[in-house]
This record gives structure tokens, C-alpha cells and sequence, in this order.
């Protein structure tokens, strides 16, 4: 294989042939220094390999994606599941590509979906605020916030 492919196959290129940035620290200067977005944010393409979460559930599920709703606010992509299922309108957060894997915390400003008040709905939001030991705040889209929700 060719050094792109063997790049792709590790989750260092992306769809658009540029190399995915990473999250590089500095041992001497004591600081982070971010170089760009999450694999997470990178924009898929028409045929790429994907995992999903069906249906919003918790299992992943290998798939294809068939169209890029483009105009779609939301950025949601349709995918042909290997199984013969089909979902025409997924989020990118239930996303991801093989062999990627999902952080192990969220970050301030991260897309998110979560059970307002601990319910069976998730509603979108984004994570204002990192508490620590696994709780975040949360900015609904919808304009309510709730403090200390627990990752699931």
C-alpha cells in the first residue's frame, strides 16, 4: 500500500486527502497546543466506511455513506447500513469512521446530545462547561441549560 493509504488506515487522512490535525503537547512550555478539529468534525463523503449508532441507539453499525444532505442545517448524512438497513437523515455525531474512537472526555464548545432532566429524549446541545469526574454542563439548542449531566 501506498503511505496515504497506510495514512487513511491509522485515521491521519481525511476524506480530503488532507492529513487529520492532532492535539500535540509540549512537555517543556507546560501548554497544549491545538492544531485543528476532532476527527469527529471532519465532513464525510459519498462511499466512505462508517460506524453508526442506529436509531440513536448504543451499538455501532458498519455502513456506507449514501448522501451528504447538503442545506441540511443539522449536517446529517443518509447511510446504507451492511445489513440492508437505511437511514437517510444521521447526525454526524452518531458517526464515526473505522477505527476511529470517541474521546474519552468532551471538550467546552463540543456538539452533544443528552437526556435533559435524565429522560428518554436526547436533545442537541453543546457542552459549556467541563465539571470534571464525568459531568458536563449543557446548552440546549432549544435555549434551557442544565449543570452536572453525566456522559452516558
Amino acid at each position: 500500500g501506498s503511505l496515504g493509504d497506510d495514512l487513511k488506515k491509522l485515521g491521519l487522512l481525511g476524506p480530503d486527502g488532507r492529513l487529520v490535525p492532532v492535539v500535540v503537547k509540549q512537555e517543556e512550555e507546560q501548554e497544549e497546543v491545538v492544531v485543528a478539529d476532532p476527527p469527529a468534525k471532519i465532513a464525510l463523503e459519498v462511499g466512505e466506511v462508517v460506524e453508526a449508532r442506529y436509531g440513536g441507539g448504543p451499538d455501532w453499525h458498519q455502513g456506507k455513506v449514501a448522501t451528504v444532505n447538503d442545506g441540511d442545517d443539522e449536517g446529517t448524512y443518509a447511510v446504507a447500513y451492511d445489513d440492508g438497513d437505511y437511514e437517510p437523515k444521521v447526525k454526524r455525531l452518531r458517526l464515526r469512521r473505522v477505527g476511529e474512537v470517541e474521546p474519552e472526555a468532551l471538550e467546552k464548545g463540543q456538539r452533544c446530545e443528552a437526556r435533559h432532566g435524565g429522560g428518554t429524549a436526547a436533545y442537541d446541545g453543546q457542552i459549556s462547561k467541563v465539571v470534571g469526574g464525568g459531568l458536563y454542563d449543557v446548552a440546549y439548542d432549544d435555549g434551557d441549560f442544565e449543570e452536572g449531566v453525566e456522559r452516558g
